[in-house]
Parts: structure tokens; C-alpha cells; sequence
């Protein structure tokens, strides 16, 4: 910030006085320099220990394991809360806009790859099947939009036993299963 003054004294008792003062835009930081130094500036993100086991535990900062690579984030500050460890909040993409006829269909080794169509839910968006583990005690299964063998949803493992897996599709030629280790008939 500069502060400048100029007094002129004039003849018979003319008077001038003018003070300048204003930012100095040519040495402060770029706006988003701005925001990173003020992201710097607060303390870590917190991490709320829940038991032994890390992977349990619970944390304000992303957590890249359980998020697409491409997700997005909201970090919210005001006045209010100078000193307090940043939030990140994830940026829903939103549901895709499926209209009234999209329907979606399971297949697995419970029914020898057919597809069988799910319920709609509640929610939309959300649709249900109820199937049985087969004899063996392993489930194996995967999605297709519409029934179309050319919209395949699956895990970006080829037998994924995880739930929070990155989920590919719809597209063609994918063969990546869902595999569910239970008792059989359940």
C-alpha cells in the first residue's frame, strides 16, 4: 500500500493540499498465488485416529485410494475460521441423466453370463437385483447398460473382490468381473 502527499502554497493565500494513496498491484501476489499462500498458511488437515488399523481411521484431506483420479474438490475459507485445518470436500459429478427407458442388467456365473434385469430403486440412479451365490461359494458378475453387450460395467480389475474399486464403462469388449467369496445359496 503507498501514501503520498503534495502541499502547494500558492500566492495570495491559495492553498493546495492532495494525498494519494492506493494498492501497489505490481508487487502483491496473483490471485492464485494468493489463495496457495493462504492454503499454506493454515495448519495440516486433521486425522482422527479409530483404532489400530490405518485404513480405519478418518481423515479431512483427499483420500486417493477411494476416489477417481480425475475427482474434483471444494476447499472452503472465510474469516471466521483463520487457524483451522482445511476441509476438502469432494465434487459429486452428478448422476448421469438416464431417462425413464434405461435399465440396467446383471450377468454372472450365478446364470451362465445371461443377463437378468435389475429393479429400479428408490433413488434414482440406484437399481437392484437379489441373486444367489452359486455351489461353489464364489459369485462372479457384471453390469450392462440397456442389456447391450457393448455397454459393459465392471471393475478396473479383471476379478475385483474390492467395493470401492474405479468402475469402467459402459464400453465394449471389457471383461472384468465383481467376485464375492460366501456361503453358497445366500
Amino acid at each position: 500500500q503507498g501514501h503520498s502527499q503534495v502541499s502547494s502554497f500558492g500566492f495570495g493565500g491559495t492553498n493546495g493540499h492532495g494525498i494519494f494513496w492506493g494498492q501497489d498491484y505490481e508487487h502483491s501476489l496473483p490471485p492464485a498465488k494468493a489463495i496457495q499462500k493462504k492454503i499454506l498458511d493454515r495448519p495440516p488437515p486433521e486425522v482422527r485416529v479409530m483404532g489400530k488399523n490405518p485404513d480405519d481411521w478418518e481423515a479431512d484431506f483427499p483420500d486417493w485410494r477411494n476416489v477417481p483420479k480425475d475427482a474434483k474438490f471444494t476447499v472452503r475459507m472465510g474469516p471466521s475460521d483463520v487457524g483451522q485445518p482445511l476441509r476438502y470436500e469432494i465434487v459429486e459429478a452428478g448422476v448421469d441423466d438416464d431417462d425413464d427407458d434405461t435399465f440396467y442388467t446383471i450377468s454372472g456365473n450365478y446364470n451362465g453370463w445371461e443377463d437378468d434385469k435389475m429393479e429400479a430403486g428408490d433413488i434414482p440412479g440406484v437399481h437392484q437385483a437379489i441373486v444367489d451365490v452359486p455351489s461353489s461359494g464364489v459369485l462372479e458378475f457384471r453390469f450392462h447398460k440397456d442389456a447391450d453387450t457393448e455397454k459393459v460395467l465392471c471393475p478396473d480389475e479383471a476379478a475385483c473382490e474390492r467395493k470401492t474399486a474405479p468402475i469402467l464403462g459402459p464400453a465394449k469388449d471389457l471383461t472384468n468381473k465383481w467376485v464375492v467369496n460366501a456361503p453358497p445359496n445366500r
